[in-house]
């Protein structure tokens, strides 16, 4: 293929770096730039009242609905160390519907100041009686479906911390951080940016401004660098469920040898049962009209598109190539499980190499009524092998910002982040009603750097057998990789030794038997912690030309709140805090972003971790550094000491 006329031979390059760290991109203002971007050390948080034991108690008592108190006696339910942005905020009321949100005021504290930057009462909050937080950014449970809902970013420099006067029993909170070098501007309540209301709106409205589209064939190939900015279908012919679900769409980028996109045609629209009006940021769907993705999609080389099974109009808009050292290929992958296994979560996608996730369609499909409470499967998200998952959800109608499954399959909706646009009720088994479910949810983006598996339990604790399809929609990044550039296991003496390994007010080592939260809740896990409460100095070896790393953790959590700075050759960092805790499931992995800036083209390095006077014990089992480069993981990045 060769480049057509107005691009730059720069466009031909292999896609194999990645950008510095500039100023957050404003997902709301401009999602279809910052979607196919990964930046160093961006990693996706989550915050949720999922059952610290394994099991199904996610709000219904109210025990893990705080994760600590603060000095006024609030209830801290976000505390995040910067720089980032809170993404998402979602609250259930305590009966069927989610009519009471009994939660009082909701406080906003950012970057250590003891005042909070914003006050509002939950109610006003969620009704968007308190501006900026105005609808549609923010949604109560009759337009969410018994769940309250606010996606107004918050960007903070240094913190957030989010506190309710009254314990919320049932939460979810989405907090993207980023590197330490990254600059944000923190929220300000008086001015804030507006860029988010004019996306969801114009989502709402089904108006994309003026993109101007081109008819092309059903098979259809494009020779030079561009971006497919959007995609058209108009179906003649049947419009059923089994034809939009039979037809697919197929889309090759850059000569590739299997096709990146190739899905059913109704998920590529974001729909699993049909025909069904949707109003997203990302597709929308006109029943009886036509049906638009808009996800951007990347080329460099060229691309060819097929849709197969089902005869219609094509209409395409592209636009300007991206800048090949940032952007990522564009992929949608299906998947289908029609007998899942007991114990086993669902897999909605499992990819190996770096990318990031920005959204599922899911279909979930019971055989009888009385197949109910598969809805009480909890989403777990994991990137880059960690054992602890980056999201934690309370079940499929919560993971979904809905609540409570009868009002959720009885109030189908479309909000252009999240929805459940279908739902085809099979009958009733109890009080439970049960249904056939078509939703959708869009993420900012969940970034990995070695891998993502990303599924959800079928009903709590995997006992349920329902089939599931989904289509998830991502990234790759095909020249990014994680290498495993040093580790310390601190019950080694030997290793401790090798890596000059000096601490003070050091504990004597303690076994700890124990299991991970998540998917490994049942398999105990027998290994040793190094508590202390002074500095802890010691020496690792990064990958030389290295874009940041991380360092990874892996510890007993057994006491929430350990909090420490981190110094790297006598140079202050960042906080690294574990706000939550967990005395049943103690094993845990959390880590933090070394920017390249102390990393890059050194030998060694010379980690000093300085836990603060209010924190509990710092409890280490083990220390990785994980490195960000151009090129394939290799594995071990030093194979010497």
């Amino acid at each position: 293929m060769v480049c057509m006329s107005g691009c730059s031979a720069d466009a031909l390059r292999p896609r194999s770096s990645l950008p510095p760290a500039p100023a957050v991109v404003d997902f709301f203002a401009d999602p279809f730039t910052a979607w196919p971007l990964l930046l160093p050390g961006m990693q996706a948080q989550g915050f949720s009242s999922f059952d610290r034991e394994g099991g199904n108690a996610d709000g219904f008592r109210g025990l893990y609905g705080t994760l600590s108190r603060n000095a006024q006696g609030e209830s801290v339910i976000v505390h995040a160390v910067g720089p980032g942005v809170l993404r998402t905020l979602w609250f259930t009321g305590e009966e069927e519907g989610g009519e009471l949100l009994d939660l009082g005021v909701l406080r906003f504290y950012l970057d250590g100041e003891e005042a909070p930057r914003f006050v509002a009462k939950a109610e006003a909050f969620f009704a968007g009686r308190a501006p900026p937080f105005v609808k549609p950014l923010v949604a109560d449970n009759h337009i969410s479906s018994g769940a309250y809902v606010s996606w107004k970013a918050i960007p903070f420099a240094k913190a957030l911390v989010v506190t309710t006067s009254r314990p919320p029993r049932f939460f979810a909170a989405q907090v993207d951080t980023f590197s330490p070098d990254t600059r944000v501007e923190s929220f300000d309540p008086y001015y804030p940016s507006k860029s988010g209301e004019a996306l969801f709106r114009r989502a709402l409205q089904g108006r994309w401004g003026d993109t101007t589209f081109r008819t092309v064939p059903l098979r259809y190939e494009h020779s030079g660098a561009g971006t497919i900015e959007g995609l058209r279908f108009t179906p003649r012919g049947s419009r059923s469920t089994e034809a939009l679900n039979r037809a697919r769409v197929q889309i090759s980028f850059d000569g590739a040898a299997k096709p990146q996109v190739d899905v059913p045609l109704g998920f590529f629209f974001g729909s699993a049962l049909g025909e069904v009006d949707i109003r997203a940021v990302a597709f929308s769907l006109a029943p009886g009209g036509s049906y638009e993705n808009r996800f951007p999609m990347p080329f460099w080389q060229g691309f060819s598109l097929t849709i197969k099974g089902m005869d219609g109009v094509v209409e395409l808009a592209v636009g300007k190539a991206r800048d090949p050292k940032h952007a990522g290929i564009f992929h949608a992958r299906y998947a289908y499980v029609k007998e899942p296994s007991y114990g086993v979560d669902v897999e909605l996608l499992s990819f190996k190499g770096a990318g990031k996730l920005v959204g599922t369609v899911l279909g979930v499909t019971p055989r009888a009524p009385e197949d109910t409470r598969w809805w009480e499967g909890d989403l777990r998200s994991y990137a880059d092998g960690m054992q602890t998952p980056r999201l934690h959800g309370t079940g499929v109608e919560d993971d979904h910002l809905g609540g409570w499954s009868n009002t959720f399959f009885c109030n189908p909706f479309s909000l252009p982040m999240h929805g459940a646009p279908a739902s085809h009720l099979v009958g009733q088994y109890g009080p439970q009603l049960n249904a056939h479910l078509s939703a959708y949810r869009l993420y900012p983006g969940l970034p990995f750097f070695r891998s993502i598996s990303h599924g959800m339990e079928h009903g709590s604790e995997n006992l349920i057998d329902v089939e599931y399809r989904a289509v998830a929609f991502f990234y790759a990044h095909d020249g990014v990789s994680l290498v495993s550039a040093d580790a310390l296991d601190l019950f080694d003496g030997r290793e401790r030794d090798a890596h000059g390994y000096e601490v003070e007010g050091a504990q004597s080592l303690e076994e700890v038997e124990s299991a991970f939260e998540g998917r490994g809740y049942a398999t105990l896990v027998t290994g040793k912690v190094f508590p202390h409460r002074g500095r802890a100095r010691f020496l690792l070896r990064p990958s030389q030309a290295n874009h940041g790393c991380f360092l990874r953790r892996r510890f007993d959590q057994k006491q929430g709140g350990q909090r420490a700075a981190v110094v790297v050759d006598g140079r202050a960092v960042t906080e690294w805090y574990a706000p939550g805790g967990n005395g049943v499931l103690r094993w845990a992995e959390d880590q933090v972003f070394l920017p390249a800036r102390v990393t890059r083209g050194k030998e060694r390095i010379q980690v000093d971790i300085l836990p603060r006077k209010e924190s509990p014990l710092w409890a280490p089992a083990r220390y990785e550094l994980l490195c960000v480069q151009q090129g394939k993981d290799t594995g071990l990045a030093n194979t010497g000491r």
